[in-house]
Protein backbone atom coordinates (compact mmCIF):
# COMPACT_ATOMS: atom_id res chain seq x y z
CA UNK A 1 0.00 0.00 0.00
CA UNK A 2 0.81 3.51 -0.66
CA UNK A 3 0.80 5.16 3.13
CA UNK A 4 1.47 8.44 3.67
CA UNK A 5 2.23 9.49 7.54
CA UNK A 6 1.88 13.21 8.78
CA UNK A 7 3.69 14.09 11.37
CA UNK A 8 4.88 17.78 13.67
CA UNK A 9 8.32 15.95 13.79
CA UNK A 10 9.72 12.39 12.61
CA UNK A 11 13.09 11.16 14.53
CA UNK A 12 14.08 7.94 16.09
CA UNK A 13 13.51 7.38 19.89
CA UNK A 14 12.00 5.63 22.44
CA UNK A 15 8.62 6.25 23.31
CA UNK A 16 5.92 9.36 23.04
CA UNK A 17 4.38 10.20 20.21
CA UNK A 18 7.52 11.20 18.10
CA UNK A 19 8.86 7.79 18.53
CA UNK A 20 5.93 5.82 17.91
CA UNK A 21 5.24 7.40 14.86
CA UNK A 22 9.12 6.18 13.93
CA UNK A 23 8.61 3.19 14.68
CA UNK A 24 4.98 2.96 12.64
CA UNK A 25 6.68 4.21 9.75
CA UNK A 26 9.64 2.06 9.95
CA UNK A 27 7.38 -1.07 10.90
CA UNK A 28 5.27 -0.39 7.85
CA UNK A 29 8.23 -0.14 5.26
CA UNK A 30 10.06 -2.89 6.59
CA UNK A 31 7.24 -5.18 5.47
CA UNK A 32 7.17 -3.61 1.92
CA UNK A 33 4.28 -0.82 2.10
CA UNK A 34 5.23 2.08 0.49
CA UNK A 35 6.15 4.69 3.16
CA UNK A 36 6.07 8.76 2.82
CA UNK A 37 6.21 10.68 5.80
CA UNK A 38 5.52 14.35 5.64
CA UNK A 39 6.75 16.55 8.51
CA UNK A 40 7.84 19.93 9.55
CA UNK A 41 11.38 18.42 10.27
CA UNK A 42 12.98 15.51 10.98
CA UNK A 43 15.36 12.62 9.89
CA UNK A 44 14.52 8.91 7.78
CA UNK A 45 17.67 6.73 8.61
CA UNK A 46 19.79 5.57 5.44
CA UNK A 47 17.83 2.04 4.38
CA UNK A 48 14.45 2.45 6.36
CA UNK A 49 12.81 2.78 3.28
CA UNK A 50 11.18 5.61 4.41
CA UNK A 51 10.82 8.96 2.08
CA UNK A 52 10.50 11.70 4.61
CA UNK A 53 9.45 15.39 2.77
CA UNK A 54 9.31 18.02 5.07
CA UNK A 55 7.64 21.35 4.94
CA UNK A 56 8.74 24.58 6.03
CA UNK A 57 6.22 25.81 8.66
CA UNK A 58 7.10 27.20 11.30
CA UNK A 59 4.73 29.17 14.21
CA UNK A 60 4.84 30.38 17.80
CA UNK A 61 3.10 28.07 20.36
CA UNK A 62 1.13 31.35 21.22
CA UNK A 63 -0.72 31.02 17.80
CA UNK A 64 -1.36 27.10 17.96
CA UNK A 65 -4.96 27.54 18.88
CA UNK A 66 -5.28 29.40 15.62
CA UNK A 67 -2.93 28.26 13.16
CA UNK A 68 -3.18 24.82 14.77
CA UNK A 69 -6.62 24.70 13.11
CA UNK A 70 -5.18 25.96 9.97
CA UNK A 71 -2.08 26.55 8.70
CA UNK A 72 -2.01 27.97 5.41
CA UNK A 73 1.78 27.60 4.27
CA UNK A 74 2.15 24.11 5.89
CA UNK A 75 -1.47 23.24 4.40
CA UNK A 76 -0.46 24.24 1.05
CA UNK A 77 2.49 22.48 0.69
CA UNK A 78 0.95 19.15 1.94
CA UNK A 79 -1.82 19.44 -0.37
CA UNK A 80 0.49 19.42 -3.07
CA UNK A 81 2.82 16.47 -1.73
CA UNK A 82 -0.44 14.41 -1.44
CA UNK A 83 -1.22 14.90 -4.61
CA UNK A 84 2.22 13.68 -5.81
CA UNK A 85 2.02 10.17 -3.76
CA UNK A 86 -1.78 9.58 -4.18
CA UNK A 87 -1.65 7.82 -1.05
CA UNK A 88 -4.21 5.09 -0.26
CA UNK A 89 -3.81 5.76 3.76
CA UNK A 90 -3.06 8.83 5.46
CA UNK A 91 -2.68 8.29 8.77
CA UNK A 92 -1.72 11.44 11.33
CA UNK A 93 0.17 11.12 14.41
CA UNK A 94 0.42 14.96 16.45
CA UNK A 95 -0.46 17.73 13.66
CA UNK A 96 -1.39 20.43 15.83
CA UNK A 97 2.20 22.01 16.07
CA UNK A 98 3.30 22.79 12.76
CA UNK A 99 1.00 21.28 10.44
CA UNK A 100 -2.26 21.65 11.47
CA UNK A 101 -5.72 20.15 11.59
CA UNK A 102 -7.16 21.27 8.16
CA UNK A 103 -4.21 18.63 6.61
CA UNK A 104 -6.59 15.86 7.67
CA UNK A 105 -9.37 17.35 5.19
CA UNK A 106 -6.68 18.03 2.34
CA UNK A 107 -6.04 14.22 3.02
CA UNK A 108 -9.94 13.56 2.49
CA UNK A 109 -9.80 15.06 -0.86
CA UNK A 110 -7.16 12.71 -2.47
CA UNK A 111 -7.63 9.85 -0.06
CA UNK A 112 -10.49 7.47 0.95
CA UNK A 113 -9.06 6.02 4.51
CA UNK A 114 -7.95 9.03 6.80
CA UNK A 115 -6.93 7.94 10.29
CA UNK A 116 -5.10 9.79 13.18
CA UNK A 117 -3.60 8.34 16.27
CA UNK A 118 -4.28 10.57 19.37
CA UNK A 119 -1.81 10.62 21.80
CA UNK A 120 -2.80 12.94 24.42
CA UNK A 121 -5.61 14.92 25.33
CA UNK A 122 -4.37 18.50 23.02
CA UNK A 123 -8.08 17.96 20.99
CA UNK A 124 -9.68 19.36 23.34
CA UNK A 125 -7.66 20.27 26.40
CA UNK A 126 -4.52 23.38 26.12
CA UNK A 127 -2.33 21.78 28.69
CA UNK A 128 -2.11 18.34 31.13
CA UNK A 129 -5.30 17.33 32.29
CA UNK A 130 -5.71 17.87 36.07
CA UNK A 131 -8.81 19.55 36.55
CA UNK A 132 -10.97 15.98 37.32
CA UNK A 133 -8.00 14.97 40.01
CA UNK A 134 -8.75 16.27 43.59
CA UNK A 135 -5.17 15.62 45.47
CA UNK A 136 -7.69 15.18 48.79
CA UNK A 137 -8.38 12.21 48.29
CA UNK A 138 -6.39 9.08 47.81
CA UNK A 139 -8.44 6.44 46.07
CA UNK A 140 -7.99 5.31 42.56
CA UNK A 141 -10.86 6.36 40.82
CA UNK A 142 -12.29 4.03 37.76
CA UNK A 143 -13.91 6.31 35.45
CA UNK A 144 -13.56 9.92 35.95
CA UNK A 145 -15.79 12.01 34.19
CA UNK A 146 -13.04 14.31 31.53
CA UNK A 147 -15.48 16.79 30.64
CA UNK A 148 -13.61 20.04 30.22
CA UNK A 149 -15.57 23.33 30.65
CA UNK A 150 -14.44 25.85 28.66
CA UNK A 151 -13.78 28.31 31.73
CA UNK A 152 -11.06 25.29 32.67
CA UNK A 153 -9.64 26.03 28.98
CA UNK A 154 -9.81 29.67 29.49
CA UNK A 155 -8.09 29.63 32.98
CA UNK A 156 -5.11 27.23 31.18
CA UNK A 157 -4.73 29.11 27.90
CA UNK A 158 -5.48 32.70 28.93
CA UNK A 159 -4.59 35.33 26.30
CA UNK A 160 -4.14 32.21 23.72
CA UNK A 161 -7.45 31.09 23.94
CA UNK A 162 -9.89 30.51 20.90
CA UNK A 163 -13.74 30.20 21.84
CA UNK A 164 -13.48 28.37 18.48
CA UNK A 165 -10.95 25.95 18.41
CA UNK A 166 -12.59 22.63 20.17
CA UNK A 167 -15.58 22.88 18.04
CA UNK A 168 -13.42 23.10 14.98
CA UNK A 169 -11.76 20.37 16.08
CA UNK A 170 -14.56 18.09 17.01
CA UNK A 171 -15.96 18.47 13.89
CA UNK A 172 -12.59 17.66 11.87
CA UNK A 173 -11.86 14.57 14.13
CA UNK A 174 -15.70 13.08 13.73
CA UNK A 175 -15.18 13.46 9.92
CA UNK A 176 -12.52 11.24 9.48
CA UNK A 177 -12.36 7.58 8.86
CA UNK A 178 -11.25 6.99 12.56
CA UNK A 179 -9.43 8.21 15.61
CA UNK A 180 -7.44 5.68 17.06
CA UNK A 181 -7.14 6.54 20.72
CA UNK A 182 -3.60 4.62 22.52
CA UNK A 183 -5.76 3.79 25.85
CA UNK A 184 -9.34 3.20 26.62
CA UNK A 185 -8.86 5.68 29.19
CA UNK A 186 -7.94 8.60 26.31
CA UNK A 187 -10.94 7.19 24.26
CA UNK A 188 -13.22 8.07 27.54
CA UNK A 189 -11.99 11.27 27.81
CA UNK A 190 -12.14 12.28 24.11
CA UNK A 191 -16.02 10.90 24.02
CA UNK A 192 -16.37 13.10 27.46
CA UNK A 193 -15.75 16.34 25.23
CA UNK A 194 -17.75 15.43 21.94
CA UNK A 195 -14.88 13.31 19.89
CA UNK A 196 -16.70 9.97 19.19
CA UNK A 197 -15.18 8.83 16.30
CA UNK A 198 -13.01 6.15 18.12
CA UNK A 199 -11.42 3.12 18.57
CA UNK A 200 -8.85 1.47 20.65
CA UNK A 201 -5.56 0.57 19.56
CA UNK A 202 -2.92 0.34 22.36
CA UNK A 203 0.62 0.88 21.22
CA UNK A 204 3.31 -1.89 20.65
CA UNK A 205 6.79 -2.21 21.38
CA UNK A 206 9.47 -3.77 19.51
CA UNK A 207 10.84 -6.42 22.02
CA UNK A 208 14.19 -6.88 19.72
CA UNK A 209 16.25 -3.93 21.03
CA UNK A 210 15.56 -5.25 24.69
CA UNK A 211 17.78 -8.32 25.26
CA UNK A 212 20.08 -7.10 27.89
CA UNK A 213 22.97 -5.35 27.50
CA UNK A 214 26.43 -7.37 28.44
CA UNK A 215 27.20 -7.57 31.66
CA UNK A 216 30.52 -5.49 31.36
CA UNK A 217 28.29 -2.57 29.49
CA UNK A 218 25.56 -2.21 32.82
CA UNK A 219 28.41 -2.31 35.15
CA UNK A 220 30.09 0.55 32.63
CA UNK A 221 26.68 2.33 33.00
CA UNK A 222 26.62 2.01 36.68
CA UNK A 223 29.78 3.02 37.72
CA UNK A 224 29.64 6.08 34.96
CA UNK A 225 26.38 7.35 36.63
CA UNK A 226 27.48 6.59 40.01
CA UNK A 227 24.70 4.56 41.05
CA UNK A 228 27.00 1.02 41.42
CA UNK A 229 25.77 -1.55 44.58
CA UNK A 230 23.02 0.52 45.08
CA UNK A 231 19.34 0.10 44.96
CA UNK A 232 17.89 1.71 41.83
CA UNK A 233 14.96 3.32 41.25
CA UNK A 234 14.20 4.76 37.29
CA UNK A 235 12.57 8.03 36.34
CA UNK A 236 12.37 8.46 32.51
CA UNK A 237 10.68 10.56 30.35
CA UNK A 238 9.75 14.64 30.27
CA UNK A 239 10.19 15.48 33.96
CA UNK A 240 7.59 18.11 35.56
CA UNK A 241 5.74 18.31 38.46
CA UNK A 242 2.87 17.06 36.53
CA UNK A 243 5.15 13.87 35.75
CA UNK A 244 5.38 13.32 39.40
CA UNK A 245 8.93 14.07 40.26
CA UNK A 246 8.18 15.64 43.90
CA UNK A 247 5.82 12.69 44.91
CA UNK A 248 8.75 10.79 44.19
CA UNK A 249 11.32 12.93 46.24
CA UNK A 250 8.98 13.02 48.65
CA UNK A 251 8.32 9.02 48.80
CA UNK A 252 12.33 8.91 48.83
CA UNK A 253 13.19 11.10 51.91
CA UNK A 254 11.00 8.07 53.98
CA UNK A 255 12.12 5.39 52.18
CA UNK A 256 15.96 5.80 52.73
CA UNK A 257 15.87 5.36 56.36
CA UNK A 258 14.71 1.48 55.87
CA UNK A 259 16.93 1.57 52.67
CA UNK A 260 19.95 4.08 52.78
CA UNK A 261 21.51 2.61 49.82
CA UNK A 262 18.65 3.72 47.06
CA UNK A 263 18.81 6.13 44.82
CA UNK A 264 16.68 7.29 42.05
CA UNK A 265 17.76 7.49 38.66
CA UNK A 266 16.30 10.22 36.44
CA UNK A 267 16.66 10.45 32.80
CA UNK A 268 14.87 12.62 30.32
CA UNK A 269 14.87 16.27 29.92
CA UNK A 270 12.74 19.34 30.95
CA UNK A 271 11.48 22.32 29.32
CA UNK A 272 13.78 25.63 30.06
CA UNK A 273 16.33 22.31 31.17
CA UNK A 274 17.17 20.71 34.65
CA UNK A 275 18.85 23.50 36.40
CA UNK A 276 15.31 24.19 38.44
CA UNK A 277 14.77 20.40 38.92
CA UNK A 278 18.32 19.53 40.09
CA UNK A 279 17.64 21.81 42.98
CA UNK A 280 14.45 19.97 44.13
CA UNK A 281 16.34 17.23 45.88
CA UNK A 282 18.07 19.23 48.56
CA UNK A 283 14.61 20.70 49.41
CA UNK A 284 13.29 17.28 50.22
CA UNK A 285 16.69 15.99 52.12
CA UNK A 286 17.49 13.66 49.45
CA UNK A 287 20.01 15.13 47.55
CA UNK A 288 22.66 12.22 48.09
CA UNK A 289 19.32 9.57 46.37
CA UNK A 290 19.18 11.61 43.20
CA UNK A 291 21.17 11.47 40.00
CA UNK A 292 20.08 13.54 36.71
CA UNK A 293 21.51 12.08 33.79
CA UNK A 294 19.74 14.62 31.01
CA UNK A 295 18.35 13.01 28.13
CA UNK A 296 20.28 9.28 26.95
CA UNK A 297 20.57 8.02 23.50
CA UNK A 298 18.03 5.08 22.85
CA UNK A 299 21.05 2.28 23.68
CA UNK A 300 21.49 4.30 26.53
CA UNK A 301 18.27 4.31 27.38
CA UNK A 302 18.13 0.68 26.99
CA UNK A 303 20.74 -0.13 29.71
CA UNK A 304 19.08 2.33 32.17
CA UNK A 305 16.36 0.32 32.36
CA UNK A 306 18.22 -3.11 32.74
CA UNK A 307 20.02 -1.46 35.23
CA UNK A 308 17.53 -0.57 37.72
CA UNK A 309 15.71 -2.38 40.09
CA UNK A 310 12.29 -0.88 39.36
CA UNK A 311 10.53 1.73 37.42
CA UNK A 312 8.48 4.13 38.77
CA UNK A 313 5.49 6.18 36.88
CA UNK A 314 3.78 8.40 39.28
CA UNK A 315 2.43 11.22 36.83
CA UNK A 316 -0.29 13.63 38.69
CA UNK A 317 -2.07 14.40 35.78
CA UNK A 318 -4.10 12.49 32.59
CA UNK A 319 -1.34 10.07 31.21
CA UNK A 320 -2.56 8.83 28.38
CA UNK A 321 -0.88 5.04 28.02
CA UNK A 322 2.77 5.70 29.09
CA UNK A 323 5.38 4.32 26.69
CA UNK A 324 7.70 4.15 29.73
CA UNK A 325 5.83 1.16 31.08
CA UNK A 326 5.72 -1.21 28.00
CA UNK A 327 9.47 -0.40 27.99
CA UNK A 328 10.00 -1.38 32.09
CA UNK A 329 8.23 -4.35 30.94
CA UNK A 330 10.42 -5.09 27.85
CA UNK A 331 13.19 -4.68 29.77
CA UNK A 332 11.72 -7.31 32.65
CA UNK A 333 11.45 -4.79 35.64
CA UNK A 334 8.38 -4.11 37.56
CA UNK A 335 6.48 -0.69 37.30
CA UNK A 336 4.72 1.65 40.52
CA UNK A 337 2.32 3.10 37.69
CA UNK A 338 -0.15 6.28 38.16
CA UNK A 339 -3.56 5.32 38.64
CA UNK A 340 -4.56 8.60 36.27
CA UNK A 341 -5.13 8.05 32.62
CA UNK A 342 -4.20 5.05 30.78
CA UNK A 343 -1.36 2.72 33.17
CA UNK A 344 -3.52 0.53 34.59
CA UNK A 345 -4.48 -0.73 30.95
CA UNK A 346 -1.05 -1.55 30.92
CA UNK A 347 0.58 -2.53 34.48
CA UNK A 348 -1.91 -5.08 36.46
CA UNK A 349 -1.75 -4.27 40.00
CA UNK A 350 -0.35 -6.74 41.85
CA UNK A 351 1.02 -9.20 38.87
CA UNK A 352 3.40 -6.64 37.05
CA UNK A 353 4.18 -4.06 39.18
CA UNK A 354 1.47 -1.82 41.52
CA UNK A 355 -0.81 1.18 40.73
CA UNK A 356 -1.66 3.73 43.11
CA UNK A 357 -2.35 7.32 43.49
CA UNK A 358 0.67 9.38 43.64
CA UNK A 359 -1.15 11.40 46.09
CA UNK A 360 -1.25 8.41 48.71
CA UNK A 361 2.01 9.04 49.60
CA UNK A 362 2.28 5.94 52.28
CA UNK A 363 0.87 3.40 50.05
CA UNK A 364 3.64 4.63 47.16
CA UNK A 365 5.92 4.21 49.80
CA UNK A 366 4.82 0.89 50.72
CA UNK A 367 4.52 -0.14 47.27
CA UNK A 368 8.25 1.17 46.64
CA UNK A 369 9.53 -0.34 49.76
CA UNK A 370 8.25 -3.48 49.20
CA UNK A 371 9.85 -4.10 45.79
CA UNK A 372 13.09 -2.65 46.63
CA UNK A 373 13.33 -4.81 49.67
CA UNK A 374 12.12 -8.18 48.00
CA UNK A 375 14.17 -8.37 44.96
CA UNK A 376 12.88 -12.04 44.46
CA UNK A 377 9.51 -10.90 44.19
CA UNK A 378 10.04 -7.88 42.07
CA UNK A 379 11.75 -10.38 39.59
CA UNK A 380 8.98 -12.52 39.28
CA UNK A 381 6.50 -9.38 38.67
CA UNK A 382 8.99 -7.94 36.19
CA UNK A 383 8.97 -11.36 34.39
CA UNK A 384 5.12 -11.56 34.65
CA UNK A 385 5.39 -7.75 32.61
CA UNK A 386 7.78 -9.48 30.11
CA UNK A 387 5.36 -12.10 29.16
CA UNK A 388 2.64 -9.74 28.95
CA UNK A 389 4.15 -7.28 26.80
CA UNK A 390 5.02 -10.32 24.68
CA UNK A 391 1.45 -11.56 24.36
CA UNK A 392 -0.55 -8.53 24.43
CA UNK A 393 1.49 -5.11 23.28
CA UNK A 394 3.91 -6.70 20.41
CA UNK A 395 5.22 -5.00 17.85
CA UNK A 396 3.32 -7.35 15.45
CA UNK A 397 -0.13 -7.17 17.41
CA UNK A 398 0.06 -3.63 17.35
CA UNK A 399 0.57 -3.30 13.50
CA UNK A 400 -1.86 -6.31 12.76
CA UNK A 401 -4.47 -4.21 14.23
CA UNK A 402 -3.41 -1.12 12.52
CA UNK A 403 -3.84 -3.16 9.12
CA UNK A 404 -7.12 -4.60 9.90
CA UNK A 405 -8.08 -0.94 10.25
CA UNK A 406 -6.95 -0.41 6.62
CA UNK A 407 -8.53 -2.83 4.86
CA UNK A 408 -5.56 -5.28 4.77
CA UNK A 409 -3.94 -8.20 7.24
Amino acid sequence: MRIVILADQFAPGLGGAIGVCYQHATSLAARGHQVTVIAAGGEAPAGSGVALRCVAAPFHPRWGAYLGLYHPAAVRQVADLLAEVKPEIVHAHNIYQALSYQCLSEAQQVCPKVFLTAHDVMSFAYAKLTHFIDPRRTDCPQRPNYHTPWLVNLRTAQKRFNPLRNAAIRRRLNGITKVLAVSQALADALSDNGITNVAVVRNGIDLAPWTPPAPAVLKEFLHRHEVAHRRVMLFSGRISGAKGINQILAAISRIKTAVPDVVLLVAGSAEGGLQAYQQLPGRYGVAEHVRFVGQLAPAEMIAAYHACDIVVVPSVCFDSFPSVNLEAMAAGKPVVATCFGGSREAVVDGRTGYVVNPYDTQTLVDRMLHLLTNPTLAAQLGQAGRRRIEQEFSLDRWLGELLAWYGQR
